[in-house]
């Protein structure tokens, strides 16, 4: 027995359940995936701690679809980065909103297209995972350089500036009081174990 914690320790995984959805479907926002909104995009998304709640592997991020739109669009230089906020609210410097050391780029494509039905989850799976830790808050943070089409997804209204919006490759933008209705999707419970804890498993 104390050889299969063993190896599920030095895996990394706990069994659990597979997505955590944040927030609610109350408004559509063509933020980020309507090319025909913008000429170019940078936008930070902001999740707090308490609403994403424990430790998981990303391996997949999801959005849910509203009516309206054609509901199909394309982009370049397409990319989104992921990483931790010290703050509640995001401020008007892209950059200085990630707390140093943790932006990490998880998805990259030259080209990148979307798709989806209305009222259904339209997910990504992304090229790095991003292993959030069960403690801090989180960006989600998006840029492309030209775009056409749109897809309207769900987003929720937040008190506090918990979106960023600019055009591509700026450093700063301006504040949004939105939120997305947000999936994500990976592994729960996953903790990183070190050598120390296995050994002292095993020596039991």
């Amino acid at each position: 027995m104390r050889y299969l914690a063993l190896l599920a320790l030095l895996a990394g995984t706990v069994p659990g359940a597979t997505s955590i959805t944040i927030g609610e479907p109350e408004l559509p926002t063509g933020d980020p995936f309507c090319g025909d909104c913008a000429l170019s995009m940078h936008l930070e998304i902001l999740f707090l701690e308490e609403e994403i709640g424990e430790a998981m592997e990303i391996t997949e991020l999801g959005w849910k679809r509203t009516p309206g739109g054609i509901g199909s669009a394309s982009f370049t230089s397409f990319r989104i980065y992921m990483g931790y906020c010290s703050s509640d609210e995001l401020g008007e410097s892209f950059p200085d909103n990630f707390d140093p050391g943790t932006r990490i780029r998880v998805l990259d494509r030259p080209s990148y297209s979307i798709s989806g039905e209305v009222e259904q989850w339209i997910t990504q799976t992304l090229d790095t995972p991003f292993y959030y830790n069960g403690s801090g808050n989180l960006i989600i943070e998006y840029e492309w350089e030209t775009g056409t089409g749109n897809v309207y997804i769900y987003g929720w209204a937040t008190e506090t500036g918990r979106g960023l919006l600019g055009g591509y490759g700026s450093s700063t933008g301006s504040p949004l009081m939105l939120a997305h209705y947000q999936q994500l999707i990976g592994e729960l419970g996953l903790a990183p174990v070190s050598f120390g804890e296995a050994k002292l498993l095993f020596s039991e």
